[in-house]
């Protein structure tokens, strides 16, 4: 049943890709994509991980991913215009400037701040039993203390904590500056915005975790793919070049996801391909023992395995249980894991119906956004959508939607964007078509 799948979810990608405008970038070609590539690397795994999927365990794969297509074929439907691939050309267009100076302020403020980040990741680690000369095993210690939920160590200072919020927030914005300059301007000699997205890096790392990676990486491909496509009248020709973009984002994200892996020493395993088989494939298999085990015990509370988040808030106001979001482990040959895809969390908090509902409503809620801001470049609809896009990459592995984007955190980090974006951005361009109006008028100077 497992190569019936793989071939199904194969030609479901080609069926939504030919349905909805030929377009790559489309949400649920993604979000199939991803289905289709954990169960390839499953069925890659079949006979080392001896396991079985069951035809009940397909048909559910198979109609949750038709619901989310039919989301987003009702957006087409409200939202339908002819798309005449007109090739545009920017290479004219005003650069968002953002002065050398402002960028070593900003550098130099969060280089500060990762010492103290630095530091909260030290105390974590020593506290869940790390001695100083252990090297990179500090990692590994840090790793404990970040997971645990018993209260048994201490969290991080609230500067800490803010100082990761804030340059994370500073790297989505300068990678829209980078990427709009180099993809959309074609301008050169500005490696000098990177800057901030770079010294990103090492606060990832040092947090232990690597779904920031996936973020970052997700909001190169998204803004730099649609800006691509932008210059080339969303040309389906260029399909094949989007697709090599996201093979070497997705190769990226693995050598970087293997090293830290290896730093941390959370998995060992025979080889790095069986770590990234590991957290990419295990999911499918695993969603299978899960509705092999059905029926589980009753929820405690309405939505407790996705909105464990939210009611985290309102058990500061009123009296709830409390919640965890992990799973149970479930077993196979010489390898165990705790992901089950996105289904399973819909369908043991609100059953088939809520199921397909929710992957109906995210269809439509992604190709929403996605037709609406796929076409702009000056304001901040772009980043916006990219950075809320990542729960979709995530989609055969965990949910991600309910549980990191339907959070206050998240408020707090659009937020911050918005304000991010207005200060570098528009006020930037503003500024530039400004001096240049003005130029050309008293001086004769054109651009």
């Amino acid at each position: 049943m497992m190569y019936i799948l793989v071939i199904l979810l194969f030609c479901m990608v080609v069926l939504f890709y030919l349905m909805f405008d030929r377009n790559i970038l489309s949400p649920t070609v993604i979000g199939t994509g991803m289905f289709f590539a954990s169960s390839l690397i499953a069925l890659l795994y079949m006979e080392k991980w001896q396991f079985e999927i069951s035809i009940h365990t397909t048909l559910i794969i198979i109609t949750s991913l038709f619901s989310m297509g039919a989301g987003e074929f009702l957006v087409h439907l409200i939202n339908y215009k002819k798309n005449p691939f007109i090739k545009k050309d920017f290479a004219n267009g005003d650069a968002i400037v953002v002065k050398n100076s402002y960028i070593f302020i900003l550098v130099f403020i969060f280089s500060v701040l990762l010492f103290v980040y630095y530091k909260s990741t030290l105390v974590m680690a020593e506290e869940a039993g790390y001695k100083q000369g252990n090297g990179l095993m500090m990692l590994a210690y840090a790793r404990i203390a970040v997971v645990n939920t018993s209260g048994e160590y201490a969290k991080r200072s609230s500067l800490a904590r803010w100082s990761f919020t804030m340059i994370k927030n500073v790297a989505y914005v300068f990678s829209y500056i980078f990427l709009y300059n180099k993809v959309i301007c074609r301008k050169r000699r500005i490696i000098i915005q990177l800057l901030p997205v770079i010294l990103f890096i090492p606060y990832i790392i040092l947090s232990t975790g690597r779904t920031e990676f996936i973020h970052l990486i997700t909001i190169w491909i998204i803004v730099g793919s649609c800006f691509f496509m932008q210059r080339n009248g969303w040309n389906p020709y260029y399909s094949g070049k989007i697709i090599r973009i996201g093979a070497l984002g997705i190769t990226i994200f693995f050598i970087i996801f293997t090293v830290i892996g290896l730093l941390k020493s959370s998995h060992v395993s025979e080889s790095a391909l069986d770590t990234i088989a590991f957290y990419t494939g295990l999911s499918i298999p695993s969603l299978d023992q899960y509705f092999q085990n059905c029926p589980y015990p009753p929820n405690q509370i309405f939505g407790e395995h996705t909105l464990y988040g939210i009611y985290g808030i309102l058990k500061k106001f009123i009296d709830l249980p409390r919640l965890y979001a992990p799973w149970e482990f479930a077993h196979f040959h010489r390898v165990s894991g705790n992901v089950f895809t996105i289904i399973r969390r819909y369908h043991q908090d609100y059953g088939y119906f809520g199921l397909y509902f929710l992957m109906f409503f995210l269809g439509f809620f992604y190709s929403f956004l996605f037709l609406k801001f796929k076409d702009t470049r000056k304001n901040m609809g772009l980043l916006f959508y990219a950075f809320l896009f990542s729960p979709i990459v995530e989609f055969s592995i965990e949910e991600r939607f309910f549980m990191e984007i339907v959070a206050l955190p998240t408020l707090q980090s659009l937020f911050f964007i918005w304000l991010l974006f207005k200060l570098f951005i528009n006020n930037s361009i503003n500024n530039v078509y400004n001096v240049n109006k003005y130029s050309q008028y008293f001086l004769g100077i054109t651009r």
